[in-house]
């Protein structure tokens, strides 16, 4: 990580590419999570803690769906016993229970249901329900991708980088994600703008990560219009301009990434492209940390470390910089703040 300007933030950016899992839902988080540019440390991406069950986004099923589907699974219906599985998973009208999901999975996997294999790799990947085993996890990503669950071949590239369960192939996970990409898988052409930005398995190329991040913006990714807007704030592989990198950062955060919103405090907090304000920044600081974003609560806890914004408190700035490290475990920059205002 970056080292802390102990006097004043600065105006560097840096990046730190970070490999959270993938969440068990069918638009689960990316796993290329980029980089932020930052005051002097990016951290941003970092998923909602593994034992936290995600919403389902499905209309809450009554009785009834759910008798017919437990029928119907019985029956060998593959389909039925996946459905069936998402609810056991998520607690959607019935207990939550992640061993039974994995059951039910299991058999629908075997019913030769591609996406009930992925969905039983993610229980495995964060050992929900079952023993964690990364090796079965990449396996069934594996099948689940090779069988058409294109959205799967993203969770595959991740252990294909990360080395998860099966050896390290960062040249076969870019061309995973380029195929993803090309099946219309946003955050698979996300992790492949990352790719090209940090040369992870091809050549770097600036020009082919924007276009990339581009393409899945405009297709409702809101992490790739934050770094379209990084790409502008910093004048990588484009003309800089702050104010267009501000704006995306504000699409970013007003639709659901929280490292969007950190991005646009930042750029309050600087008076680059927006004007200055330490008030409206810790806003989004705070709107990021609400949403599990390290770097939001480190950067909230300086404002209050200072007094800027908001009034000076040392001690929500020690709760704020343990939040920080709760969820970023030895950020260097919440750290050092910490061992200040415990001084």
């Amino acid at each position: 990580m970056s080292e802390h300007d102990r006097g004043r933030y600065d105006a560097r950016m840096t990046m730190r590419s970070h490999w959270p899992t993938r969440r068990p839902r069918r638009a689960g988080g990316s796993f290329f999570m980029s980089a932020a540019f930052v005051l002097a440390l990016a951290t941003f991406g970092f998923p909602a803690p593994p034992a936290a069950a995600e919403a389902s986004g499905d209309a809450v099923r009554d009785a009834q769906p759910l008798a017919a589907a437990r029928a119907n699974c019985r029956q060998g219906d593959a389909w039925s016993c996946l459905d069936l599985g998402m609810a056991y998973r998520d607690g959607d009208g019935v207990a939550r229970d992640a061993g039974r999901a994995a059951l039910l999975f299991e058999r629908a996997c075997e019913e030769g249901e591609p996406i009930a294999c992925g969905e039983l790799g993610a229980l495995y990947e964060l050992g929900d329900g079952v023993a964690r085993d990364d090796q079965l996890a990449a396996a069934l990503f594996q099948q689940a991708c090779e069988e058409g669950d294109a959205p799967r071949c993203v969770s595959w590239a991740t252990a294909l980088i990360q080395g998860r369960g099966l050896p390290v192939d960062r040249i076969r996970a870019a061309r995973m994600l380029d195929g993803a990409c090309l099946a219309g898988v946003m955050e698979g052409c996300f992790n492949l703008g990352v790719a090209y930005r940090e040369g992870v398995g091809v050549a770097r190329d600036f020009s082919a990560s924007l276009r990339f991040f581009t393409e899945s913006c405009e297709g409702g990714y809101p992490q790739g219009c934050r770094e379209v807007g990084r790409h502008y704030f910093e004048g990588d592989g484009v003309a800089q301009d702050a104010a267009t990198g501000a704006a995306l950062f504000r699409q970013a955060c007003e639709t659901g990434d929280p490292g969007g919103c950190t991005n646009l405090a930042v750029a309050h907090h600087q008076g680059r492209g927006v004007g200055k304000s330490f008030e409206i920044a810790a806003q989004y600081y705070q709107r990021a940390c609400s949403a599990f974003e390290p770097s939001g609560c480190a950067y909230l806890a300086n404002l209050y470390e200072e007094g800027d914004g908001v009034a000076q408190s040392r001690s929500e700035a020690a709760r704020l910089y343990r939040r920080a490290l709760n969820l970023a475990p030895g950020f260097a920059f919440a750290e050092d703040g910490l061992a200040r205002v415990m001084r």
